[in-house]
């Protein structure tokens, strides 16, 4: 085993009091303008262009929300809410619907008869189709029982990040 004298264990306690503070610093510094850029990327993929979906943004809400053929994008941010799909018809032609939910809980029912498919795509969720997949990263697919391939059905896609999802099929 090496010895170390008093001075030499002196020197490396003196740099290194010194130059921690300054390394924290940096290592904060960073950190917070990391989360700033991460915030206005937030920002503006929100309030950005969405190539022509019809949105209803919920922040903060509490309840349910009935989807509608007004409506093709819903924005889920800090909401504990209950989108309720499960009155949609069978389209005549595909439809898109795009479900956004981020720092939220939501509750997606849908029609096991409407032809469906949902593409979820998940970061650091918690998402629970009606087949009890769970889903944490990644991406899935779920065909509900009504779809068949070549026919008219929506196509739901589901945006997860920071959230608690779960798709229940319900007939209403």
């Amino acid at each position: 085993m090496r010895k170390y004298n008093t001075w030499t264990i002196l020197l490396i306690i003196i740099v290194v009091v010194i130059i921690a503070p300054h390394l924290l610093k940096f290592v904060f510094s960073a950190v917070f303008v990391l989360i700033v850029v991460a915030f206005i990327l937030f920002i503006l993929k929100k309030y950005g262009n969405e190539n022509g979906y019809n949105k209803m943004d919920r922040m903060f809400m509490s309840g349910e929300v009935k989807a509608t053929d007004l409506h093709n994008k819903y924005d889920f941010t800090f909401s504990s809410v209950i989108l309720d799909c499960a009155e949609l018809v069978t389209p005549l032609q595909n439809k898109n619907m795009k479900v956004d939910v981020t720092f939220s809980k939501c509750v997606i029912k849908i029609n096991p008869n409407v032809p469906a498919l949902i593409r979820i795509d998940s970061s650091f969720a918690n998402v629970t189709l009606p087949n009890n997949t769970r889903i944490t990263f990644g991406e899935q697919s779920y065909e509900a029982a009504g779809y068949k391939r070549g026919l008219p059905y929506f196509y739901i896609k589901v945006d997860v990040a920071f959230s608690d999802v779960k798709i229940i099929e319900n007939t209403n």
